[in-house]
This record gives C-alpha cells, structure tokens and sequence, in this order.
C-alpha cells in the first residue's frame, strides 16, 4: 500500500525563513536586501511552497505582501518550529551544563530603567556564557515582535487586549510628576491633574504609552498641556528636567536612581488612568520560553517587585 505524499514534512527552510520576513518587513524587496539575494530568489522560494501545499500563501498582484489564511497558519507553524527547536537546544546545552545561548527581549520605550539594568547585571553574573540583547520600542511594537517570535518576551504599559499574547505578570508603575527639589510643587503630597495646567513639561514623544494616556486625560478634562520638549530617550528627559528645563511625567523606575539621591523628586498625580498604570510582561501564547529566556525573566520579574 503506497505512502500519500505529505507536504508538510517536505516544506523548504528557506522558502518558509524567506515567507516570514516578507511579511515581517511588508515587501520582496525589503526581503531580498536582508538576505542580500534578489528578489526573484524571495518570490520563488515562495511560489514553491505554494505549490507544494497546492495553496496560495500571499495575495497576487499587491504592492506590499499580504498573506492569506493559509499563510497566516503556514507561519504560525513555523514560528511554533522554531520557538521549540530553540527551547529544545537550550535544554540540551542545560543537560551538558553549557548555560550558553542568546536572549532577546522588547521594552516599551521609557519603562523599567532602574530595575532592568539590576536585572541584567545579575544575569550576567549567574550566566556569564548567555548573551542579551534589548530593544527599546513603542509599547504598540512589542506585541507584533513578541507575537513574531522576533523577541521572547516584551514589556508594556497597560496591555490592551490581544488575542495573539498573554500577560504573565504585572506589576505597578504609576506615572508621577518629576520634577526637581526646587519647583513649587515639590512638597506636595499630590497632584490634581488641573495642576499640570501651565507646567513646562518634557516629554515623550508621540508612540510612548505615557503620550496615549495623557491625550486621554487632556480630551476627558478639557485642559491642554504646555508639553516644551520631546524625546525618544529617557536619558534625554531626565537631563532636561535636571537642568531645569521642564519637568516630567514618567514611571519612578526610570529615575529612582536620581529620587534616591535627593536630585529629583516624584509626587503622585490625582488621575486612576496614571495612579493605576500597571507594566505588563507578556509573551505569545502557545511558547514555551527555552530556559535561559526563562531565567533573565524571572530574574526581571524578581527586581520589578523588589
């Protein structure tokens, strides 16, 4: 009795590697200059395993590449492949006593400064052989790279909603006024929002969380903030506000360094959308984190509730 073919067993690496970052990066083009081949080689390797699953896999006669439903489950499945080839090599270097690897990890930009430095000095020094790398982005990036598989886990502030990622832990990050020990409001206990009005603030810029949240409170109270300065750097904004250029409204985390030494100071604002901010670690359902991705998380986790 013969065998029926099974496609699944005989998909190319390369055309499913190619099929993902086109995707990822919207274009052929965009795709061939990452693997520095032409883009025929991209669209071929493509074509071929449409025609091995006998299915389109990308939607024909389109600008930027857009996948079907059988695209859209083609990836998935790699990007399940992939997550378990990882997690699996990664078990047989902890069974040698290796400890070795790579972690890659997303953080929404302005989040965690002071803990994730302390997070990462300790896992340096348990786990001297593993390598990490740390993209600062806008909160709304991080679940696309978590749900890509592009990062193993990424950190938010309040997470909305997604059916593709889940949050495993959370903990609290109110956004507080940060100015220095010298500004009028410096003694206050706390803040009605109505005493933002007329403040030189440094901010920001426009894809921070904070930003989204406080265009909310501007549109729910009817009141426009003197915002003086942006920046994509946290560093960037705690020199402005140091030197007196405005203060900030950002989480303690990304300055307690400067609170502790008496430089700055951090005074709670009247508002549940700011006092109630909660960061959000979250990675894509379905993976399982190899162990050494695992343990810079549960060390990050220890130094957020620390």
């Amino acid at each position: 009795m013969s065998k029926s073919k099974d496609p699944i067993r005989t998909l190319a690496e390369d055309g499913l590697l190619y099929l993902s970052h086109a995707a990822r990066l919207g274009t052929m083009r965009a795709a061939s200059d990452l693997f520095d081949v032409a883009p025929s080689t991209i669209s071929r390797q493509i074509a071929m395993l449409e025609k091995e699953l006998g299915i389109e896999l990308v939607e024909k006669n389109r600008h930027v590449v857009k996948l079907t439903e059988a695209g859209r489950r083609v990836l998935a499945y790699y990007r399940d492949q992939q997550a378990q080839r990882e997690t699996l090599l990664s078990e047989i270097d902890d069974l040698k006593g290796l400890r070795t690897g790579h972690v890659v990890v997303a953080i929404g930009q302005g989040l965690i400064r002071i803990p994730l430095v302390a997070a990462i000095q300790e896992f340096n020094r348990r786990f001297p052989r593993m390598t990490l790398t740390v993209r600062n982005i806008a909160s709304r990036d991080v679940v696309q790279l978590v749900y890509e598989d592009v990062v193993h886990f990424g950190a938010i502030l309040d997470a909305s909603p997604d059916p593709r990622v889940r949050t495993r832990s959370t903990s609290n990050q109110p956004l507080l006024f940060i100015t220095r020990p010298d500004h009028p409001y410096a003694n206050r206990r706390s803040l009605a929002v109505a005493r933002l009005v007329g403040q030189k603030l440094v901010l920001p810029q426009e894809g921070f969380r904070v930003r989204e949240i406080l265009s909310a409170i501007q549109q729910r109270e009817g009141i426009i903030l003197d915002i003086g300065v942006t920046a994509s750097s946290i560093q960037t904004l705690t020199d402005c506000v140091l030197s007196g250029v405005g203060s900030t409204i950002i989480p303690a985390d990304c300055v307690s360094d400067h609170i502790k030494a008496g430089r700055l100071v951090a005074i709670p604002i009247q508002d549940p959308d700011l006092s109630a901010a909660r960061l959000h670690i979250i990675v894509r359902i379905g993976r399982r984190l190899p162990s050494n991705a695992l343990a810079f998380l549960e060390i990050l986790e220890r130094q957020l509730i620390s």
